[in-house]
């Protein structure tokens, strides 16, 4: 709907305007619903305070957009949470340095920045987002907005925030992914195996991967980036966000696909796969020998990707088990040698 002096887009969402809010300055949920549908938002950085920066890419997924990536900033000029959000926007590049619309396939009239306010408003349970972006005096310059048709690709986006936030894990009940191997060493030796990134590389990821990089930073918030190889030579990059370290007894982490930089992305394969798993470890030695638990279960996740999640079990015991055959085996090497390597 444009107004005389704003371009207005409103959807009301069966949401609290808590988790819509959350859902604007949450990196990791902006992901799931930023850009039109047929487009992922591979990266989301929130500097999220008066004067910070925010900076998204948007990436083609089908059609002639396919694999192209179209980034996007601003800067937080008002925030008052969960209320009101007042942004400016502009295009630019992956360092969030500012382009001109040109080189996005937009006309010379089209606006090289814009400043928009977004307002959440909760009645009965649900929560109306206003976004209001201002328009520029000049005629070319509204013509040329109206021409890259903002409003519908906004709509879209919405559809997607829409099925995020109405589809929350509270609605629907989820059920674990659970694992466990006992090994025939000490409690000690087995918490080293999964918590130092030397012996990590030598087993951690399904049979007939290498991995290639290996670096962890062992402490609450800390991460453990790394990067698995197969035999074709193809790549694909996780994390580990700790979250309970109790050693060593008990593991908790988020784990992720990531990319090289460490930065959150979605898996590499087809199917809305959850973002982020949470992940818990437990330690349990008796008689010389070890237990480890291990459950898996998706986090901020909607009912699609959960289903997705449901229905690969049997994929999660294959590559889990060979996982886990792998650090048995190297387990006894170490036994053998007793050296360096696990």
């Amino acid at each position: 709907m444009a107004g005389k002096d704003e371009l207005i887009i409103t959807r009301t969402f069966n949401a609290s305007k808590k988790d819509l809010f959350n859902a604007w300055t949450n990196p990791d949920l902006l992901k799931k619903w930023w850009g039109p549908e047929g487009f992922s938002c591979p990266v989301a950085r929130i500097d999220l305070k008066v004067g910070g920066k925010y900076v998204y890419c948007m990436r083609g997924e089908i059609g002639d957009f396919k694999g192209k990536d179209f980034w996007s900033g601003g800067e937080y000029k008002k925030i008052d949470a969960p209320n009101k959000l007042i942004i400016s926007d502009y295009f630019c590049d992956k360092n969030g340095n500012k382009t001109d619309p040109t080189a996005h396939g937009l006309d010379k009239n089209f606006p090289k920045e814009s400043l928009v306010t977004i307002t959440f408003t909760e009645k009965n349970g649900k929560t109306t987002l206003k976004t209001s972006y201002k328009l520029p005096k000049s005629k070319a310059a509204r013509e040329s907005i109206k021409k890259s048709r903002m409003d519908e690709g906004w709509n879209s986006s919405l559809n997607k925030l829409q099925k995020l936030v109405e589809n929350k894990t509270k609605n629907f009940k989820m059920k674990e992914f659970v694992i466990k191997r006992t090994f025939n060493t000490d409690k000690k030796t087995l918490w080293q195996a999964f918590t130092n990134e030397k012996y990590m590389r030598q087993w951690w990821g399904p049979k007939e991967v290498d991995v290639i990089h290996s670096e962890m930073n062992l402490k609450v918030g800390g991460k453990y980036h790394y990067c698995m190889q197969n035999y074709n030579g193809e790549r694909n990059w996780g994390r580990m966000v700790f979250k309970e370290i109790c050693k060593p007894d008990k593991l908790v982490f988020i784990n992720s696909f990531s990319n090289e930089k460490g930065e959150l992305t979605r898996a590499p394969f087809p199917g809305p796969w959850p973002l982020e798993m949470l992940t818990t470890m437990t330690f349990t030695e008796k008689n010389g020998k070890t237990t480890v638990n291990i459950s898996w279960i998706p986090i901020n996740n909607t009912k699609e990707e959960y289903n997705v999640f449901d229905k690969g079990r049997d994929g999660m015991v294959t590559g889990w088990t060979g996982s886990l055959d792998r650090l048995d085996k190297c387990i006894k090497n170490f036994q053998k040698k007793r050296g360096d390597r696990c």
